[in-house]
């Protein structure tokens, strides 16, 4: 007799949450928005797309993590971008919103997406809940060209949120701030960085698949594998 697949989704709205509740989370392949706590294993879609013809398709979702103790190291192309972005000045500080940051996100996303968002889905830096995060910017002369938020917990890092002018495309800069943010992360001795999900199938999420010693949560062990 076969059993029925478990397919999880799970979630939790809270604007309280020990860092340490979350490492643990985490450690499980949880991911967050704001104050939207969650792990699912499927994602759908459906709409119409510019045609208007109606489509329907699902994506197998992927938490990843990144060791970093066990010799981590950039590959040949992350460390081009690297060189590529040498001109840049990297600041990291508790995260803050400003005009400056809104402005950026909302040029990036609509670039992006196609349509306006609102930032505070990912952040809420006015009361530092559920917990306070981490930034990272980019500023080209005294032009900021890129920010990032990430979570620091007691041995993880965790990325949350990244934008970038969408002018400075060739620049990588959205995998340039992942990099910055796994030195942070290596600068304070953390065990791992997590990069949020990819998926199973081939989505714009792939660059996170290509990053050394880079392992995935597998919904029927329940254990993390190595991406291979």
């Amino acid at each position: 007799m076969n059993e029925t697949p478990t397919y999880y989704y799970d979630y939790l709205i809270t604007e309280e949450m020990f860092l340490g509740d979350w490492e643990n989370l985490l450690s499980i392949g949880w991911d967050r928005m704001g104050y939207y706590f969650f792990r699912k294993q499927l994602e759908y879609h459906e709409g119409f797309d510019s045609n208007l013809n109606y489509y329907k398709y699902t994506l197998q979702i992927m938490p990843l993590r990144f060791e970093l103790k066990n010799n981590f190291f950039f590959s040949k192309s992350q460390r081009s971008i690297k060189k590529r972005n040498a001109d840049l000045r990297i600041v990291y500080q508790k995260a803050t919103l400003n005009a400056e940051k809104l402005d950026l996100f909302n040029r990036w996303h609509n670039a992006r997406f196609g349509y306006l968002s609102r930032i505070e889905q990912w952040i809420h830096t006015e009361s530092n809940r559920p917990f306070a995060c981490m930034e990272c910017c980019l500023y080209l002369g005294q032009k900021l060209v890129a920010c990032s938020f990430f979570d620091v917990t007691a041995n993880f890092t965790y990325s949350t949120l990244a934008f970038f002018e969408p002018e400075e495309a060739k620049r990588s800069l959205g995998i340039y701030t992942m990099m910055c943010e796994i030195e942070y992360a290596m600068s304070k001795q953390k065990t791992h960085h997590y990069p949020g999900h990819a998926h199973h199938e081939k989505t714009m999420y792939d660059y996170k698949k290509n990053f050394a010693n880079a392992e995935y949560f597998d919904w029927l062990s329940t254990t993390w594998k190595e991406l291979k």
